[in-house]
C-alpha cells in the first residue's frame, strides 16, 4: 500500500486515488481512444470481462463521439498487464472513493463522475510529474494512432 513520507501507512483513500490515476493513464496508453471513453466506463455495460478473463471496452453507437456515423464498434482489448490493478480497483479500492455514480472512475472528494477537465488535469499532472512534459490525453491518443499507422 505504500508509506507516507513520515513512514506511516498511506490512508486507503489515497491508495485508491493513486490506483485510479494509474488506471486512467495506463488504459489511455494502450487504448487509443478519447478520454470520454474512460469517463463513461461502466462495469458490465461498457467495461466487460470476457469468459477467458480478458477485459474489453465495448461501445454501442451512443457510447462514443462518432457513433452515429460508424455504429457499434468492435471491442477494444485492454492490455493484460493492467488486469490485476483493474480487478483490485473494481473489487476493493473504488469503494474507498465513495462513488455516487455507476461510472468506474469518480472524483475523489465528491464521488461524482469525472468530467473532461478532471481527466485532463489528472493526466497532465501525472505526465508532468513523471516525464517533465505537460501532456494531455488527446495528445497521447494522437501519438498512439500515428504510431499504429
Amino acid at each position: 500500500l505504500g508509506l507516507t513520507e513520515a513512514g506511516k501507512p498511506r490512508p486507503r483513500s489515497q491508495v485508491a486515488i493513486s490506483l485510479q490515476r494509474y488506471l486512467i493513464v495506463a488504459i489511455l496508453s494502450v487504448v487509443p481512444d478519447r478520454q470520454r471513453t474512460l469517463r463513461e466506463l461502466e462495469v458490465g455495460r461498457t467495461l466487460l470481462q470476457q469468459a477467458d478473463g480478458s477485459w474489453v471496452i465495448k461501445h454501442a453507437a451512443a457510447d462514443y463521439k462518432t457513433g452515429k456515423q460508424y455504429g457499434d464498434r468492435p471491442p477494444l482489448l485492454i492490455a493484460p498487464f493492467i488486469y490485476p490493478e483493474l480487478e483490485a480497483f473494481i473489487g476493493t479500492w473504488r469503494q474507498e472513493l465513495a462513488p455516487k455514480t455507476s461510472m468506474l472512475f469518480c472524483k475523489p472528494r465528491t464521488g461524482q463522475p469525472l468530467d473532461e477537465s478532471a481527466v485532463y488535469l489528472l493526466f497532465k499532472s501525472a505526465a508532468l510529474r513523471l516525464t517533465g512534459k505537460a501532456t494531455h490525453p488527446h495528445l497521447v491518443r494522437d501519438m498512439i494512432v500515428t504510431h499504429l499507422r
